[in-house]
């Protein structure tokens, strides 16, 4: 199925207040968010080294990110994720063509893909030959790095991994307030606002499909 979502983008600074969401089943009880600030469970340990940049570059339409955000806004107070397809490029690179939104569970703080809904996928997308170059989801709160169960749960070390904060209610300017990770050296590494304006760009002009699965 292709279509448009809209969603709007505020570019308006705001100031962060990082603290860390729930990416694992849990009992809910009280303040969710206060009670997963200190939860071991959910951070990870940092990186043995450090991130070395590449010449990869990943560039993405800016309609691709409004159609991802309207879907993680449209899903409520659940996280939820999607896949940006498109094709290889020379050099490492890639270009996004299509928004794909799997069949999946989400809770308020984690979401599961089954091996089925992958299958679904692969066949929406074979016929196009598009591959997978990145996995979408979002956090509850403001905190946007991986957690343990977002590295276990990777659908591919060789896509790059793009969080988003509150649901998906999120505020720009691209890529501030995003977590935008690369799997190097064996870990999933949070890139900085430099590495990562660099590693996914936006393209002002081009569409791409949605393919909405669920």
């Amino acid at each position: 199925m292709s279509g448009t979502l809209s969603a709007t983008i505020s570019t308006t600074p705001c100031s962060p207040s990082p603290r860390p969401c729930g990416s694992t089943t849990g009992a809910v009880r009280g303040n969710r968010m206060s009670n997963f600030d200190q939860d071991d469970q959910i951070r990870r340990s940092p990186p043995q080294q450090p991130y070395q940049a590449n010449s990869a570059i990943l560039y993405a339409p800016k309609n691709a990110l409004e159609q991802t955000v309207g879907v993680l806004q449209g899903a409520g107070r659940v996280e939820t994720c999607c896949f940006w397809y498109g094709r290889d490029l020379p050099g490492g690179c890639g270009r996004v063509e299509a928004v794909v939104v799997p069949p999946q569970r989400g809770t308020w703080g984690n979401y599961d893909v089954t091996g089925e809904a992958m299958a679904a996928v692969s066949a929406a997308t074979r016929a196009k030959r598009w591959v997978a170059l990145a996995q979408v989801h979002s956090h509850p709160g403001d905190w946007v790095e991986h957690s343990r169960y977002d590295d276990a749960r990777a659908i591919s070390r060789g896509v790059l991994s793009v969080v988003f904060p509150r649901y998906g209610h999120w505020t720009g300017p691209w890529p501030h307030r995003a977590g935008i990770h690369e799997f190097q050296i064996n870990y999933w590494h949070l890139l900085s606002i430099a590495d990562a304006a660099r590693r996914l760009v936006l393209e002002g002009a081009g569409t791409v499909s949605f393919l909405d699965l669920r």
